[in-house]
């Protein structure tokens, strides 16, 4: 009878890979979160989920608090009990977006918003700019050292034209 192949060993078992490495502190960017400007303030709520945050930020209106939250997509959810919108209130954050939000008829809208880098959205007026530092009396900057001077092409010119005429002669006479 034929001779049946021993069966292969079993390959051995990977060690498992390394966990990766956390992702490094994102910045967050913070921004008061405001709602309000509108009647029947007890029909609203809303919801705010941005990428890298754990949990949504939640609210009604009015408000008015503190928030950080990381770069990337940001998504409201804007509720309104009755049905009816807003009714005039605002959502705003204007330290993450220009965009105010409202809800202008309805019970529920989405708005999404991108939050990046951005200078603050009223540079400070009252800070006067500081002076430049003046600088140390009696030391004028450094002056860049001067090239060393080059001699003169004679000498050295000429032996190097002489061995280079000798070169192409013998490679021509080769």
């Amino acid at each position: 009878p034929p001779q049946m192949a021993p069966t292969p060993p079993a390959p051995p078992s990977l060690p498992s890979p390394p966990s990766p490495p956390s992702p490094p502190m994102q910045p967050l960017i913070a921004s008061v979160v405001k709602v309000s400007g509108g009647s029947y303030q007890e029909e609203v709520s809303w919801s705010l989920a941005c990428d890298g945050l754990a949990d949504p930020i939640t609210g009604g209106a009015p408000y008015e608090a503190m928030h950080a939250v990381p770069l990337g997509t940001c998504t409201l959810e804007m509720i309104d009990s009755y049905g009816d919108g807003w009714q005039g209130n605002k959502w705003s954050a204007p330290g993450w977006t220009d965009e105010i939000f409202t809800l202008e008829d309805g019970d529920s809208g989405r708005a999404t918003f991108v939050v990046a880098y951005a200078p603050p959205p009223y540079p400070p007026q009252m800070a006067p700019t500081p002076p430049p530092p003046s600088p140390l009396p009696h030391s004028p900057p450094p002056s860049p050292p001067s090239p060393p001077s080059l001699p003169p092409l004679s000498p050295g010119f000429d032996v190097a034209a002489e061995s280079e005429a000798k070169l192409r002669s013998l490679i021509e006479g080769a």
